[in-house]
């Protein structure tokens, strides 16, 4: 079987989509089958084609990094085959472009869904868009794949029609990677970790705003920011602006065991993001032992919950904020065995798309 995904970017990129695309297409290439991954390059940097792990990769140039429409995106894959295409984000437009060129393969569809958009102009156009193009790609999608139940309700709050279609399967961990990782955080000052894309609806102005907080209470505070994104040049302004940029630093494209190290050797995860469907890398700092701080929003409010994590509320108050993480840092830990039997490994999230993917072939 041939299975081809289609996804707005792939490594060396990294984010949740595209963690969520390398680690199946990986292992299911390690069982056999045939995995192609077609998606976009903003930067136009990287190689068109090549090999990774067993995947093959192609690369087409786009624009920009807003929507990753490429125009030769239909091309490559109405000539790429296969018996599978699988399709990664409503919000891009690589998944309408699957949708389109779908032909007599069966489509699987990852919404990675928010509901909404992120500033009013982009929410004006997105209200289009979901009208047209998203009722296109639910019709034309063979099954609909939610990471958690807060991405159902999403998805079939706004597309009714997609309910006998979606199954929820959630992301994975390294289960046995991360057993093998010792939290022991650095004696000396109060790290806070933050992992993921540099997006405004991350929040990462009130993370700054609650380092500013810490420091006037005396604390020996530090921000380690690990991502890229668009909103990282206004960040770093205003972290100047409110002098606390010697306090944070900024690492992107770590390794896996440089990404480990961090999680290791850091006081307290925060994540304040209002628009999560998963966060993995909040899960793999809850199975770590990481004491976490979390948006009560989206399906983060599931892991608090749950006790798995604390909890802050929006907006996001810097004083409340930094309350959580003083109250995180001093002594609070999650039940780490409750952790690792919550969440799946990546085999066993494979396993389900296997399912999924027989299924449909027939």
């Amino acid at each position: 079987m041939k299975i081809v995904y289609v996804t707005p970017r792939y490594r060396p990129y990294r984010g949740g989509i595209e963690r969520a695309v390398e680690e199946v297409a990986v292992r299911l290439s390690a069982r056999g089958y045939k995995v192609l991954v077609v998606t976009t390059d903003p930067s136009g940097r990287l190689p068109r084609r090549e090999v990774l792990e067993g995947v093959e990769v192609r690369r087409l140039r786009a624009p920009s990094d807003s929507y990753y429409l490429s125009l030769g995106l239909y091309r490559e894959l109405e000539r790429s085959g296969g018996d599978i295409l699988h399709a990664h984000s409503f919000h891009a437009l690589p998944s309408l472009v699957a949708a389109r060129a779908k032909g007599s393969r069966r489509l699987v569809v990852s919404p990675h869904y928010h509901g909404h958009a992120h500033t009013p102009f982009r929410e004006t156009l997105f209200q289009v868009y979901k009208r047209t193009a998203l009722k296109t790609i639910v019709s034309a999608s063979d099954r609909i794949l939610c990471v958690s139940e807060y991405e159902r309700m999403l998805v079939q709050r706004d597309f009714p029609e997609s309910a006998p279609k979606t199954l929820v399967i959630p992301n994975g961990i390294n289960m046995e990677r991360l057993r093998g990782v010792k939290w022991h955080p650095r004696a000396d000052g109060l790290k806070i970790l933050y992992v993921g894309r540099i997006e405004a609806y991350k929040n990462l102005d009130k993370a700054i705003e609650a380092v500013r907080v810490l420091r006037e209470r005396g604390w020996d505070v530090r921000l380690t920011i690990v991502g890229r994104g668009p909103h990282k040049p206004q960040l770093r302004r205003m972290a100047e602006r409110i002098g606390v940029d010697e306090l944070i630093e900024w690492k992107e494209d770590l390794t896996e065991e440089e990404l480990y190290e961090e999680y290791s050797s850091s006081k307290v995860f925060l994540l304040l993001s209002t628009d999560e469907a998963f966060g993995i890398a909040a899960v793999e700092a809850m199975t770590i032992g990481l004491p976490t701080v979390l948006a009560r929003a989206a399906a983060l409010s599931t892991y608090v919950e749950e006790g798995l994590a604390l909890g802050v509320d929006p907006p996001f108050d810097p004083e409340a904020v930094a309350d959580r993480i003083l109250e995180a840092s001093s002594g609070w830990t999650p039940d780490k065995r409750r952790i690792q039997h919550r969440f799946l490994s990546w085999d066993e999230v494979v396993d389900r798309l296997e399912e999924v993917y027989q299924t449909l072939r027939g």
